[in-house]
Protein backbone atom coordinates (compact mmCIF):
# COMPACT_ATOMS: atom_id res chain seq x y z
CA UNK A 1 0.00 0.00 0.00
CA UNK A 2 2.98 2.18 0.86
CA UNK A 3 4.74 1.72 -2.46
CA UNK A 4 1.42 2.63 -4.18
CA UNK A 5 1.13 5.67 -2.61
CA UNK A 6 4.25 6.84 -2.82
CA UNK A 7 3.86 5.92 -6.71
CA UNK A 8 0.70 7.84 -7.07
CA UNK A 9 2.50 11.22 -5.54
CA UNK A 10 5.39 10.67 -7.98
CA UNK A 11 3.32 10.46 -10.84
CA UNK A 12 1.06 13.46 -9.23
CA UNK A 13 4.51 15.50 -8.71
CA UNK A 14 5.50 14.93 -12.14
CA UNK A 15 2.39 15.55 -13.61
CA UNK A 16 2.22 18.66 -12.18
CA UNK A 17 5.87 19.81 -12.95
CA UNK A 18 5.00 19.20 -16.60
CA UNK A 19 2.37 21.89 -16.52
CA UNK A 20 4.02 23.95 -14.54
CA UNK A 21 7.01 24.32 -17.40
CA UNK A 22 4.79 23.55 -20.26
CA UNK A 23 2.62 26.67 -18.71
CA UNK A 24 5.10 29.15 -18.51
CA UNK A 25 6.39 29.00 -21.76
CA UNK A 26 3.77 31.35 -22.93
CA UNK A 27 3.47 31.24 -26.86
CA UNK A 28 4.73 27.70 -27.96
CA UNK A 29 8.00 27.96 -29.73
CA UNK A 30 8.98 25.73 -32.34
CA UNK A 31 12.12 24.64 -30.46
CA UNK A 32 14.42 25.45 -27.10
CA UNK A 33 16.69 27.54 -29.46
CA UNK A 34 14.03 29.86 -30.02
CA UNK A 35 13.39 30.38 -26.60
CA UNK A 36 16.71 31.04 -25.78
CA UNK A 37 16.78 33.55 -28.89
CA UNK A 38 13.83 35.44 -27.63
CA UNK A 39 15.38 35.27 -23.81
CA UNK A 40 18.29 36.73 -25.36
CA UNK A 41 16.53 39.36 -26.96
CA UNK A 42 14.44 40.37 -23.88
CA UNK A 43 17.88 40.43 -21.39
CA UNK A 44 20.01 42.17 -24.13
CA UNK A 45 19.60 46.00 -22.61
CA UNK A 46 20.36 44.37 -19.05
CA UNK A 47 23.39 43.68 -20.31
CA UNK A 48 24.64 47.13 -20.18
CA UNK A 49 26.37 48.01 -16.60
CA UNK A 50 24.26 51.43 -15.27
CA UNK A 51 22.53 52.56 -11.95
CA UNK A 52 19.37 53.79 -12.18
CA UNK A 53 17.49 55.94 -9.09
CA UNK A 54 14.16 56.29 -9.34
CA UNK A 55 10.72 57.13 -7.45
CA UNK A 56 9.00 53.90 -8.63
CA UNK A 57 9.60 51.19 -10.39
CA UNK A 58 7.54 48.25 -11.93
CA UNK A 59 8.98 45.27 -13.01
CA UNK A 60 7.09 42.56 -15.02
CA UNK A 61 8.15 39.02 -15.86
CA UNK A 62 7.57 35.80 -17.05
CA UNK A 63 8.56 32.98 -14.74
CA UNK A 64 11.11 32.09 -16.30
CA UNK A 65 12.87 35.61 -15.76
CA UNK A 66 12.33 34.94 -11.87
CA UNK A 67 15.91 34.24 -11.23
CA UNK A 68 17.10 36.75 -13.16
CA UNK A 69 15.91 39.73 -10.99
CA UNK A 70 17.10 40.09 -7.36
CA UNK A 71 14.95 41.65 -4.70
CA UNK A 72 15.49 43.71 -1.81
CA UNK A 73 16.45 42.94 1.47
CA UNK A 74 13.64 44.89 3.88
CA UNK A 75 13.90 46.54 7.09
CA UNK A 76 10.94 46.32 9.08
CA UNK A 77 11.59 49.50 10.45
CA UNK A 78 11.85 51.16 7.35
CA UNK A 79 9.85 49.32 4.52
CA UNK A 80 6.77 47.42 3.59
CA UNK A 81 5.74 44.73 1.48
CA UNK A 82 2.90 42.63 0.69
CA UNK A 83 1.99 40.16 -1.73
CA UNK A 84 -0.95 39.49 -3.44
CA UNK A 85 -2.63 37.52 -6.53
CA UNK A 86 -4.36 39.26 -9.50
CA UNK A 87 -5.50 38.00 -12.35
CA UNK A 88 -3.18 34.44 -11.28
CA UNK A 89 -0.50 36.91 -11.32
CA UNK A 90 1.63 36.81 -8.35
CA UNK A 91 2.70 40.69 -7.59
CA UNK A 92 4.78 42.06 -4.89
CA UNK A 93 4.82 45.19 -3.62
CA UNK A 94 7.14 47.57 -1.60
CA UNK A 95 7.07 50.58 -0.31
CA UNK A 96 10.31 52.61 1.41
CA UNK A 97 10.12 55.12 4.39
CA UNK A 98 14.14 55.25 4.01
CA UNK A 99 14.93 57.55 1.28
CA UNK A 100 18.17 57.92 -0.19
CA UNK A 101 19.52 56.29 2.82
CA UNK A 102 18.01 53.15 2.50
CA UNK A 103 16.51 53.02 -1.07
CA UNK A 104 15.05 49.20 -1.96
CA UNK A 105 17.72 47.52 -4.25
CA UNK A 106 16.89 45.82 -6.88
CA UNK A 107 19.45 43.83 -9.73
CA UNK A 108 18.22 42.74 -13.14
CA UNK A 109 21.35 41.34 -15.16
CA UNK A 110 23.97 43.99 -15.03
CA UNK A 111 21.83 46.93 -14.16
CA UNK A 112 21.44 48.17 -10.66
CA UNK A 113 17.98 49.99 -9.72
CA UNK A 114 17.40 51.86 -6.25
CA UNK A 115 14.02 52.87 -5.65
CA UNK A 116 12.97 55.77 -3.02
CA UNK A 117 9.04 55.56 -2.70
CA UNK A 118 8.02 52.37 -4.21
CA UNK A 119 8.36 49.03 -6.27
CA UNK A 120 6.25 46.89 -7.71
CA UNK A 121 7.43 43.04 -9.01
CA UNK A 122 4.79 41.21 -10.96
CA UNK A 123 5.29 37.58 -12.31
CA UNK A 124 2.98 36.72 -14.66
CA UNK A 125 0.63 33.20 -14.13
CA UNK A 126 0.88 30.30 -16.64
CA UNK A 127 -0.31 30.67 -20.32
CA UNK A 128 0.90 34.70 -20.46
CA UNK A 129 3.24 35.66 -22.91
CA UNK A 130 7.12 35.45 -22.41
CA UNK A 131 8.02 39.09 -20.97
CA UNK A 132 10.69 40.97 -19.35
CA UNK A 133 9.75 44.60 -18.46
CA UNK A 134 10.70 47.51 -16.47
CA UNK A 135 9.62 51.43 -16.11
CA UNK A 136 11.50 53.37 -13.44
CA UNK A 137 9.55 56.70 -13.00
CA UNK A 138 9.28 59.76 -11.28
CA UNK A 139 12.83 61.22 -10.54
CA UNK A 140 14.89 59.17 -12.76
CA UNK A 141 18.46 59.22 -12.98
CA UNK A 142 20.92 56.89 -14.71
CA UNK A 143 24.52 56.78 -15.08
CA UNK A 144 26.83 54.25 -16.77
CA UNK A 145 30.58 54.01 -15.54
CA UNK A 146 32.58 56.31 -17.17
CA UNK A 147 29.79 58.85 -17.85
CA UNK A 148 27.74 61.50 -16.90
CA UNK A 149 24.81 61.34 -14.72
CA UNK A 150 21.42 61.55 -16.76
CA UNK A 151 18.04 62.61 -15.53
CA UNK A 152 14.77 61.17 -17.37
CA UNK A 153 11.11 61.24 -16.35
CA UNK A 154 11.01 58.16 -16.96
CA UNK A 155 13.04 54.51 -18.46
CA UNK A 156 11.30 51.85 -20.01
CA UNK A 157 12.97 48.43 -21.06
CA UNK A 158 10.48 46.35 -22.74
CA UNK A 159 10.51 44.60 -26.13
CA UNK A 160 14.43 44.12 -25.89
CA UNK A 161 14.73 47.76 -26.27
CA UNK A 162 15.59 50.65 -23.47
CA UNK A 163 13.61 53.58 -23.91
CA UNK A 164 14.37 56.69 -21.40
CA UNK A 165 12.10 59.83 -21.69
Amino acid sequence: MRDHVLSTMVAAFGLTAAVVVLGCAGPSYASKEEVALAEARLLAPFQVERDVVADTLVIEISANFYGQVARPATNPRLHEMDLTTVDGDDVRHWSSRGGLQSPLRFRVGEVDFAVIKTATLRVLGSGKPMTLTVRAAGEVSEVRPGSAVKNWREIRIQEGAFRPR
